[in-house]
């Protein structure tokens, strides 16, 4: 029964290829592979046969390959590796102005957001200082109003005691008037009293 205990790592160092490679052979179905919680096992009897794939497949090269291929080889695999640092180079480059604009713009953006911020403030600023003579302008408008309101009750009051008066002089009148026919009488009767003893 074969086993599962090499993780892709160890395989990479027993192999001496990089994990991508080994996610390949996964991936064709040249090692088996468990996964066991979140580590993914591999069998140990691929990978020996891939251990003596690649020497055989060495031993083979070298026996048809000549020293200036060799170097040829060589060669034509650092000018990739040149090609591949520059054009990585080059993406890093345009990734980095891609992100300086994108912060620019978020630069610009916030800075437009803190205009209108201190334009609000500012709004505000005028709002409270308008605000507080407004008050004052309330204050003495309440006073004036409550001011009216005394007024207006004095008013009432002495309107009040003007009917009061009125109605106190009107019974008056009529007391000295009655008293006055009264007098006018009680002359008549004495006159007419004396009149008849003459």
């Amino acid at each position: 029964m074969s086993s599962y205990n090499s993780t892709r790592q160890e395989a990479s160092i027993i192999l001496w290829i990089s994990t991508r490679s080994i996610d390949r052979y996964i991936r064709w179905w040249k090692i088996r592979a468990q996964k066991k919680w979140r580590t993914v096992y591999l069998n140990d009897d691929d990978i020996n046969n891939i251990k003596t794939w690649d020497l055989e497949e060495i031993e083979i090269r070298q026996e048809i390959i000549t020293p200036e291929q060799q170097y040829k080889e060589k060669k034509e695999k650092v000018e990739k590796l040149k090609t591949s640092i520059v054009q990585k180079s080059d993406d890093n480059i345009s990734k980095i102005d891609l992100i300086y604009d994108d912060l620019r713009d978020e630069i610009k953006q916030k800075d437009k957001k803190i205009e209108t911020m201190s334009l609000h403030l500012w709004k505000m600023e005028e709002v409270v200082k308008n605000s507080i003579s407004m008050l004052e302008f309330k204050k003495s408008q309440f006073l004036l109003e409550e001011s009216k309101n005394w007024v207006k009750t004095d008013l009432e009051k002495s309107r009040v005691e003007q009917e009061k008066l009125k109605v106190k002089l009107d019974e008056k009148s009529k007391l000295n008037i009655i008293l006055a026919i009264l007098i006018v009488i009680l002359f008549i009767i004495t006159l007419m009293i004396w009149w008849f003893s003459v």
